[in-house]
């Protein structure tokens, strides 16, 4: 339930940056520097509030020292 929950939240803001990733340079709303910065603040929150379950299971991994093949992923991702 808590994940549906974060997704749906989330889903929304990520739309947004994927937008202004694909086409916010013939859309023109931000100059680019301007642009970078309000998709780095949009998305913030997807990744810390939805993904902070996927950072908690890869520091408990690192933590224990119990390797599995997602290790990559939890370093590379933070």
């Amino acid at each position: 339930m808590a994940f549906r929950h974060r997704f749906w939240w989330t889903l929304p803001l990520t739309n947004i940056v994927s937008v202004l990733a694909m086409f916010g340079h013939r859309l023109a709303w931000f100059d680019m520097a301007m642009q970078s910065w309000v998709e780095f603040a949009l998305s913030l929150p997807v990744v810390f509030w939805a993904g902070w379950t996927f950072f908690e299971r890869g520091w408990h991994s690192i933590t224990h020292r119990s390797g599995h093949e997602q290790r990559p992923d939890y370093v590379g991702e933070g």
